[in-house]
């Protein structure tokens, strides 16, 4: 860092000369392509694992708050800085939910050797303040901890998948506004489009289950889900398709749980063939098509086990509870039956809400095909539903009590009840009148036990436990403070003379910058440096304005032949020799074009424009005008609307 910094005060004395923006010479800038982060783009370009260990650091970082990130360690060429940047926000979005504050734009990167990577600097990523982001942050970890503790302890991975899968479907909506697509605002007003739910589900699997879970992206139909793994075997699995809309918040189907490839395109296929009136049809090819690549290069994972083709969870239509060791839930019948995942059948424990039905809204006399009544788990007790009322179910008895009718309009042919669940910590029934309303209320049936939890508070007497401090005589073990002197091994320090190895001779070289017919430019330097090391030429590259447009870096061996961008009017050539000194100017020319001559004339009087020597409170614009000016659309980072 040292030779560095010691180039950059050269540097800046020389183009103090005339006047123009300092940059170090290691320093190059450019800007993400955002199409990529909106489009959920193929990669087609496979990445090394040194790239993909590296993009992984840089996302650890960001998950620390951090801009800056050095890989220098992975040794990754200057030429793949490109495919480096497009896989970072493909990785975000497909892996890493938790990002939800990260908005990738503009970058910068260094090179320590003119020849690899050393360094990734994201420029202001970030679209929260940190304590927003910590916030925001407690809210999703309350909440996935919520979630989870609706899953029985010694659940199997079938059983995990299943209760995520009727909580998330069964507690959230689909957002018709198209606005909520990220992890934060999902769990934030529990209403999201499938971003939302598959990001949600992949961020529980993995973190709190430690289940391989991924993401599909599918370009062609604009839509997301998720792949999974159960018992060593991956399935696909679509949430958003299997949570009605518009919205019953207690419903919950499982027509797209845990299927092959070849199941979930048929199943796409039959729902269009089986539809009334058109209404799928946007929704043909919501399955038979996606990404083939994943963010790094690699194929998607394939999902080739029909192991759950014929599984009876498919038939149920309301989220599964769980109560005193077994799983409930509706048949197919509109039985109350308990499920056996493991031996795939139902065994009925109350046969008369069979007989339940839905009328159509002021017509006693004519009624929905699907049956409306799930079942709740609320405070160790099972509960379920009726088109007017609510009852308790005692599993040990296998009897129903009613706790709850609603009475307000006595005629059944304009009540609904569509459902339990539970709200804000209370049991509560879904009403409306109009199922293409979705839910229209929420009436309380049971409010929540909030005040049996302050006794919880009496245990400060614990902190009483003043005991405790009397383990402080094992902190007088101070002996151990003693390693210190081990600390005192600032021989290591001692190393830096190794970088006063600064004592090379700074030389000053003779160097011509010749230009050719053909438009290309050779440099020369007019005696090989006092060195075994490569030297490396950087070439820079000035428009009529003195701001710097472009800079490249190459070995010196023999004169080098280099073109110029149409807007340079001035080159730069500098050496650099690697392990030693940095060398200082050896050869500038003023370009001169045919077409722009006239143009180059105002240079005087624009390098005498001392003003612009406030141009440093610029210094951010270089970075920005290394790259293409056309590529700087910052907007467009918020993913396209999906399903």
């Amino acid at each position: 860092m040292k030779n560095i910094k010691k180039f950059i005060c050269l540097l800046i004395m020389t183009v103090l000369i005339t006047p123009s923006i300092a940059i170090a010479e290691d320093t190059y800038s450019g800007y993400f392509n955002n199409e990529e982060i909106t489009m959920f783009a193929d990669t087609s370009v496979k990445i090394s694992e040194n790239e993909k260990s590296a993009v992984e650091d840089i996302i650890s970082d960001l998950n620390n708050l951090k801009t800056e990130s050095d890989i220098q360690k992975y040794n990754i060429p200057l030429g793949n800085i490109q495919e480096l940047i497009d896989s970072l926000p493909k990785a975000i979005q497909y892996e890493h939910p938790e990002l939800f504050y990260v908005n990738l734009r503009q970058f910068s990167y260094k090179s320590a050797d003119g020849q690899t990577i050393s360094e990734i600097i994201i420029k202001d990523p970030f679209t929260m303040e940190k304590d927003e982001i910590k916030e925001a942050q407690k809210l999703i970890d309350d909440e996935c901890n919520e979630i989870v503790s609706s899953v029985p302890k010694d659940a199997t991975e079938l059983e995990k998948v299943l209760f995520v899968h009727d909580y998330i479907t069964s507690h959230y909506e689909y957002d018709m506004s198209y606005q909520n697509r990220n992890l934060y605002t999902a769990v934030r007003d529990k209403k999201c489009v499938c971003q939302g739910y598959s990001y949600l589900f992949m961020y529980i699997m993995n973190k709190y289950f430690e289940i391989e879970c991924t993401t599909v992206p599918s370009d062609a139909c604009n839509h997301i889900w998720n792949k999974v793994k159960v018992d060593g075997k991956w399935y696909n699995l679509d949430l958003t398709s299997d949570d009605p809309t518009p919205n019953l918040s207690s419903l919950a189907n499982h027509t797209y749980f845990l299927l092959s490839d070849e199941e979930l395109k048929a199943v796409s296929a039959s729902s269009v063939s089986n539809s009334n009136g058109g209404l799928y049809v946007e929704e043909q090819d919501i399955h038979r098509t996606w990404n083939v690549n994943t963010w790094y290069g690699e194929p998607v994972i394939t999902a080739e086990d029909d192991t759950y083709k014929d599984s009876i969870i498919h038939n149920v239509s309301g989220p599964v509870s769980f109560i005193d060791e077994k799983i409930y839930c509706f048949n197919d019948k509109n039985e109350l039956s308990a499920l056996d995942l493991s031996t795939n059948t139902f065994t009925p424990v109350y046969k008369d809400t069979s007989k339940y039905y839905w009328c159509v809204y002021g017509d006693n006399k004519s009624a929905y095909s699907s049956h409306f009544n799930v079942t709740v788990a609320f405070s160790g007790k099972l509960y379920f539903n009726s088109p007017n009322k609510v009852f308790e179910f005692d599993t040990k008895t296998n009897t129903a009590k009613e706790i709850y009718e609603y009475t307000e309009i006595p005629d059944i042919s304009k009540t609904y009840l569509f459902g339990l669940t539970v709200k804000d910590g209370n049991l509560c029934a879904e009403y409306t009148t109009n199922l293409m309303n979705g839910v229209e209320s929420f009436i309380t049936i049971i409010a929540a036990p909030k005040p049996t939890e302050t006794p919880i508070v009496t245990e400060t007497p614990t902190v009483t436990a003043s005991p405790v401090p009397t383990e402080t005589p094992t902190v007088t073990a101070s002996p151990v403070p003693t390693e210190t002197p081990n600390v005192t091994a600032s021989p290591v320090p001692t190393e830096t003379p190794n970088v006063t190895e600064v004592p090379k001779p700074v030389i000053a070289y003779e160097s011509k910058i010749t230009p050719k017919d053909d438009g290309t430019y050779t440099i020369s330097v007019d005696k090989k440096l006092e060195t075994t090391d490569t030297p490396i030429l950087y070439v820079a590259e000035f428009d009529e304005n003195n701001i710097l447009i472009g800079l490249k870096a190459v070995p010196y061996t023999e004169p080098v032949s280099v073109s110029a961008h149409d807007d340079s009017q001035m080159l730069k050539a500098f050496v650099w020799n690697i392990g030693s000194q940095p060398i200082s100017l050896v050869s500038q020319i003023v370009l001169t074009k045919p077409v722009a001559s006239p143009t180059p004339t105002d240079i005087p009087t624009v390098t005498g424009t001392p003003t612009s020597t406030d141009t440093p409170t610029a210094t951010d614009t270089p970075i920005a005008t290394v790259a293409p000016v056309s590529t700087e659309t910052p907007t467009a980072t918020t993913p396209a609307d999906r399903r």
